[in-house]
């Protein structure tokens, strides 16, 4: 596989997660400065997803503690190209990146399957 095939497997950014200890405050824009977020206006942009963790362990709460309890960027989706499951996570494991979290979720157009990689000590980001 050549350099520029193996950058380009992500695809386009389809999710930016912003992780926040008060999920009410951050939408209020008063921590950010941003105005109020759109809740659930999904478009052909990426999806702007604000999260705040309430019970049990998560990935989001993980980030929270190592952030200092500060709101940020926790992760950012991409669509890798619209490949199946399977071969992204083959690719990924390929360039040394395992699965932090799996899971799915129903919405309108059906069952969402999702996979988090454990990038954040290679990168400085979760994907």
């Amino acid at each position: 596989m050549s350099p520029s095939s193996k950058s380009s497997i992500l695809g386009s950014i389809a999710q930016i997660c912003l992780v926040t200890p008060s999920f009410h405050r951050t939408l209020s824009g008063s921590a950010l400065g941003t105005g109020r977020f759109p809740i659930f206006h999904f478009t052909s942009q990426p999806v702007h997803l604000v999260m705040q963790p309430v019970r049990g362990p998560a990935l989001m709460a993980d980030f929270l503690e190592k952030n200092g309890g500060r709101e940020g960027v926790q992760h950012v989706a991409f669509d890798m190209n619209e490949l199946g499951m399977d071969e992204r996570k083959a690719l990924m494991k390929e360039r040394g990146f395992e699965v932090a979290m799996e899971g799915e979720w129903l919405e309108k157009k059906g069952v969402c399957h999702f996979v988090v990689f454990d990038t954040e000590g290679r990168t400085g980001a979760v994907i």
